[in-house]
C-alpha cells in the first residue's frame, strides 16, 4: 500500500519509517468571527488609534510608547472569549508584495481591582522566561497596554488543541498516539525538572502545529514547586478538569503535584488511543474506575488498558496511573522507558515546528 493510501488521512507513514502528521489548520467558528468583528469595532469606538503599549515586561520598560499593531498586527480571529480574557489571532504582515504574515496567539486579561493580576504577572513571567523546550508553547512578551490591559504574546499553533482534533477524529492510530505522547512526556519532564507543575494538564490545553509539534500550553495555574520539595500538605483545586484530576487530589490527601501531572497524561494517552476516557472521576462513584482498581493487578489486567497493544505500553500506563501517588512513575522515567524510548518523533516534533 503506498503512503497515500494509508488511514488515517491525518497522517503519513514514509518508506523509511519515519512519519509527517497533516493536520487541518484550525477554523473559526462564525460565532468567533462575529466576536472578533465586534471587538474590533468596540476597540475602535473606544480609542482613534490601535491600543498603545506602554510598558514591556519582557524588553524592558524604558522604551516609547508603541502601537500594539505596529509589533504583532491586527486581530484577524478571535480564539477563545471568556469573562476577563480572550485569546485573538494577530496577523503582522511582511513588506509589501511579500504576501507573507507572521501569525501570534495573544491573551488579553483585563485589569481587575486588587493584586490578582499583578501576582499572575510575576508568576507567568518568571515561568514562561524560565522554560524554553520545543514541547513547551513560547512566551514571546507580556506587556500592558494604555488601559491596563496585560497582553501576552504567545506562537500560534494551526492545528488547535488535542481535544480539538479527538473530536474531529474520534481517536488516533499507535503511531500518531505515540508521537504526540512522547512529545507531550518531553515537554511536562522539561517543566518538572525546572521544579515547575502544570496543575491543568488535559487534552484542551495541549496544542498542536499544522506539522504535528505538540505543545504544552496554558500555564496560567502552573506553580513553582516548594524549595524543599516537601508533598503538599493538602490537594489544591482541581481546577474543573475532574477526568484528569489523579485520585488523591480529589481526595485532599498529602500529595506531589508532580505525581498529579503524569496521571493527567496517562488519561490523554488513553483517550488518545481509545478515543474516550477511562472512566468519569476517580472516585468511588465511578464504577469504571473501581473496576480499573480492581483489575489492574490480575494476570488479565483492566480489559480497556489491554487493548492499547504491547505490554510494555501497557505497563508503562498502568505505572501512570498507579492510584498511590508514591509509587507512580515521573515523567523522566516514563521517558526512559523501553516502550517510549523506541518510539519514533515526527522532524516537526523533534524541532517544535
Amino acid at each position: 500500500m503506498s503512503t497515500r493510501e494509508r488511514k488515517p488521512h491525518h497522517i503519513e507513514v514514509l518508506e523509511d519509517g519515519n512519519h509527517r502528521h497533516l493536520i487541518e489548520s484550525e477554523k473559526p467558528a462564525g460565532l468567533f468571527e462575529k466576536l472578533c468583528n465586534t471587538f474590533t469595532h468596540h476597540t475602535s469606538r473606544q480609542t482613534s488609534s490601535d491600543p498603545v503599549i506602554q510598558r514591556s515586561e519582557t524588553f524592558g520598560g524604558d522604551d516609547e510608547p508603541e502601537p500594539f499593531s505596529h509589533r504583532y498586527g491586527k486581530c484577524i480571529k478571535i480564539l477563545h472569549y471568556g469573562s476577563s480574557t480572550f485569546v485573538g489571532l494577530y496577523a503582522k504582515k511582511f513588506p509589501k508584495y511579500s504576501g507573507k504574515e507572521q501569525l501570534y496567539a495573544v491573551k488579553v486579561r483585563h485589569r481587575s481591582p486588587g493584586r490578582f493580576l499583578d501576582e499572575y504577572r510575576r508568576a507567568a513571567m518568571g515561568i514562561s522566561s524560565f522554560v524554553k523546550h520545543p514541547n513547551i508553547i513560547r512566551t514571546i512578551e507580556h506587556c500592558y497596554n494604555d488601559k491596563g490591559d496585560l497582553h501576552s504574546v504567545m506562537e500560534y499553533c494551526g492545528g488547535g488543541s488535542l481535544q480539538t482534533l479527538l473530536l474531529r477524529t474520534g481517536k488516533l492510530s499507535a503511531v500518531e498516539a505515540d508521537c504526540f505522547f512522547k512529545q507531550l512526556l518531553r515537554g511536562v519532564s522539561c517543566l518538572h525538572d525546572a521544579g515547575i507543575v502544570h496543575r491543568r494538564l488535559r487534552a484542551e490545553n495541549v496544542l498542536l502545529t499544522v506539522q504535528g509539534a505538540v505543545k504544552v500550553a496554558h500555564l496560567d495555574s502552573a506553580e513553582w514547586l516548594p524549595k524543599d520539595l516537601q508533598p503538599l500538605p493538602k490537594a489544591q483545586s482541581p481546577l474543573e478538569q475532574i477526568p484528569y484530576t489523579a485520585p488523591e487530589v480529589l481526595q485532599g490527601r498529602e500529595h506531589d503535584p508532580r505525581a498529579s501531572d503524569v496521571w493527567a497524561v496517562g488519561m490523554m494517552y488513553a483517550l488518545m488511543r481509545l478515543g474516550m476516557l477511562l472512566w468519569k472521576v476517580a472516585g468511588n462513584e465511578d464504577r469504571n474506575f473501581q473496576w480499573y482498581l480492581r483489575t489492574r493487578e490480575d494476570v488479565e489486567g483492566f480489559p480497556t488498558i489491554e487493548e492499547l497493544g504491547s505490554e510494555h505500553c501497557c505497563n508503562v500506563i498502568y505505572a501512570m496511573l498507579d492510584p498511590k501517588p508514591e509509587r507512580r512513575i515521573t515523567a523522566y522515567e516514563a521517558l526512559h522507558s523501553e516502550w517510549i524510548h523506541e518510539i519514533v518523533v515526527c522532524a516537526a516534533g523533534e524541532a517544535g515546528e
